[in-house]
């Protein structure tokens, strides 16, 4: 299909009239313009570029220690706790080389794509990350990066994804090795290059901004609770047996490690805060019990309709709800245990574990069963103390204490009903989240800020390739 002004209304005209009313990408990809016939260079298979990797270990070679690798899905590669070679199988992973493309299998759509820079030489992976090295000494490994980031190629990439669900979505290497991608000359991909380089420096200054408000809003609290927690996740616990003892006085006879570390002890110093301590689900701290939602069956969702939240509509202390699914009605009624009214706290449960945010927006929406639903109590405590609470290391080592990590991670209503939280007199809870209240409204500001320029970085590579500004998205992006 040739690029046409009105794509966007005919292929929302077509979804309408189809009774399925499917959103997902690979459904609808025949609709997308096709970003590559519009480029004013000229367009490469990636197999013309470079090759997929499998260096295994040097087995002749060892090492005495070895580093796993996660792929953010803004493009960074953060290296995990290292790992002697005893503690791993070495058939079942690959080394990385400086200036290696390494792709996650799964979220590479999402923006897990990255270059292995000289301080990850040597990292390890297992096949769920896909390892592409230019052979082409014309092509920039970083311009290559920039440019498979950018909205259009995520969406190709996903249309070109296979799964059962889109969050399990891989894109398999045969698809890797075919994609294909704009290749101007050398000094043009250096001259994007430098252009992207200025734009990113001013979005991580952006976000070092966030990061600091947020730990100025952490230090606060624990200084008014008077409740110290380490950074325990710095506190590198060598390993223990485990003791029976240990099980038997945590009420809960869970015989996994993890819930046992040693680190978790500091969960008791709650108690020697500065005021009086409950459990969530205490009487009157919440004025119904924890409740959890559903999914519609098949994963359909409609143009119209109910709000529907899922754990990525759930950010610290507030809501995402920018691009809201929806529910047809039906679901909505049948689904009342998922219902949500403008007073609730609402908290990750499964995959992402414990994100706290406000639903001060939707009066009538529903959540799926990944979002657990904790209506307060105002005259006991207010929505944005218990949110900041469970969002500071005092809330997330609890719920990091409490995980289950066999399949998706999660947490069941239970556990989070026994959580430990202070409760201040209302005074001193006003005065607490009047404090954060001008933080959060501080960290909108600088989150504006980073809108801005993530717009400003898609429109840059956008008329990098098209040579204008404007172009014709693809309908819809599930990410």
């Amino acid at each position: 299909m040739k690029p046409d002004e009105n794509l966007t209304q005919l292929s929302i005209d077509e979804i309408q009239r189809d009774p399925t009313l499917r959103m997902d990408v690979p459904y609808w990809t025949n609709y997308a313009v096709d970003f590559n016939q519009s480029s004013q260079f000229d367009i490469v298979p990636l197999s013309k570029i470079g090759t997929t990797i499998y260096d295994k270990i040097d087995l002749n070679e060892p090492k005495e220690e070895y580093r796993t690798f996660i792929i953010t899905y803004s493009g960074s590669i953060v290296l995990n706790e290292p790992l002697s070679l005893v503690e791993i199988n070495p058939k079942k992973f690959k080394v990385v080389t400086e200036n290696d493309i390494v792709f996650s299998r799964i979220n590479c759509c999402r923006g897990s794509i990255s270059v292995v820079s000289s301080e990850q030489l040597g990292s390890i992976c297992t096949n769920e990350t896909h390892i592409f090295r230019i052979t082409d000494d014309s092509v920039e490994p970083v311009y290559l990066v920039n440019i498979l980031r950018h909205s259009y190629y995520q969406d190709l990439i996903l249309s070109k994804s296979t799964g059962a669900s889109i969050e399990r979505m891989r894109f398999h290497e045969d698809e890797l090795l075919k994609f294909e991608v704009p290749i101007p000359p050398r000094e043009t991909q250096l001259s994007l290059i430098e252009k992207i380089r200025l734009i990113d420096e001013e979005m991580q200054k952006s976000q070092y901004e966030i990061i600091d408000i947020k730990n100025n809003i952490n230090d606060y609290l624990r200084s008014e609770l008077e409740i110290e927690i380490e950074n325990y996740e710095d506190m590198n616990e060598d390993g223990y047996g485990l003791l029976l003892d240990r099980v038997f006085e945590s009420n809960n006879f869970r015989l996994d490690y993890e819930h046992h570390r040693l680190e978790y002890d500091q969960i008791s110093k709650i108690y020697d805060g500065k005021y009086d301590v409950y459990k969530i689900n205490d009487e009157g701290i919440l004025i119904n019990k924890i409740r959890s939602g559903g999914t519609p069956d098949g994963g359909i969702y409609h143009l119209e309709g109910i709000p529907f939240l899922r754990a990525g509509n759930v950010l610290e202390n507030k809501l995402h709800i920018d691009e809201l699914l929806k529910v047809s009605n039906d679901f909505h009624i049948k689904q009342n245990r998922g219902k949500i009214s403008g007073n609730e706290v609402l908290v990750t449960i499964a995959g992402t574990i414990g994100r706290s945010g406000i639903n001060d927006r939707i009066l009538d929406g529903n959540v799926n069963q990944a979002i657990a639903i904790l209506e307060v109590n105002k005259n006991r405590i207010l929505p944005l103390f218990l949110s900041s609470f469970l969002n500071s290391p005092a809330g997330q080592i609890q719920f990091d204490k409490h995980r289950h990590d066999f399949g998706t991670p999660n947490i069941n209503t239970t556990e989070l009903g026994n959580l430990l939280i202070p409760v201040p007199p209302m005074p001193d809870q006003e005065k607490i989240v009047s404090y954060i209240q001008k933080k959060e409204d501080s960290i909108l500001i600088h989150e504006y800020n980073l809108n801005q320029l993530l717009t400003k970085r898609k429109e840059t590579i956008t008329e990098f390739i098209l040579g204008k500004k404007v172009y014709y998205e693809i309908l819809e992006r599930l990410k």
